[in-house]
């Protein structure tokens, strides 16, 4: 099993931070602002926890962006 097949969404945004850290090398602050983005866009597409990552589509990310353009 891994991240992306069923998990909290707290495991999900931990596995995230440490990608970003170690192959995008994005700073703390950075990684701390796509943490709330993330949590947002989590919940908004899969709702409460377990979170199965693999259930999300692209049209997930576009109707999200969408609704956050207002903001």
């Amino acid at each position: 099993m891994t991240v992306y097949d069923c998990c909290s969404l707290d495991t999900l945004i931990e596995a995230y931070k440490g990608h970003q850290r170690r192959v995008r090398g994005l700073r703390e602050t950075t990684v701390h602002g796509y943490e709330r983005l993330l949590r947002l866009f989590v919940r908004a597409s899969l709702g409460g926890d377990p979170v199965e990552a693999k259930r999300l589509h692209p049209s997930d990310v576009t109707g999200f962006v969408t609704s956050m353009s207002g903001r």
